[in-house]
């Protein structure tokens, strides 16, 4: 779980890094982290430029790799790895929640 958590927040904190805000300006995120028996939740604030990734159609992985385009599978392996994922854009803040089981290890 520690390795899944750890590969979600990595992608998150990259995308918004390299895409989230103008060239020139510099970024900023805090990243919130919350414990309880059964869960871990993740969230990501930025004052980057709107962005809601969940809104984001996922990839064809039906078609032929020659004709998918570069990248794109970031945001389908942190949706694969949480149970629970949610945007909010409140005032001028990105608010990404995600939400993690707890597992035995």
């Amino acid at each position: 779980m520690v390795l899944e958590l750890r590969l979600v927040a990595e992608e998150v904190v990259t995308n918004v890094a390299k895409y989230g805000f103008e060239p020139g300006r510099a970024a900023a995120m805090e990243v919130l982290l919350s414990l309880s028996e059964d869960t871990v939740v993740l969230e990501f604030r930025d004052q980057g430029q709107p962005f809601d990734p969940l809104s984001q159609p996922a990839p064809d992985l039906d078609a032929p790799v020659e004709e998918r385009p570069i990248g794109g599978l970031g945001l389908t392996l942190v949706r694969a790895l949480v149970e629970e994922a949610r945007y909010a854009r409140e005032g001028a803040t990105n608010v990404l929640r995600l939400v993690k089981k707890r597992t035995e290890q």
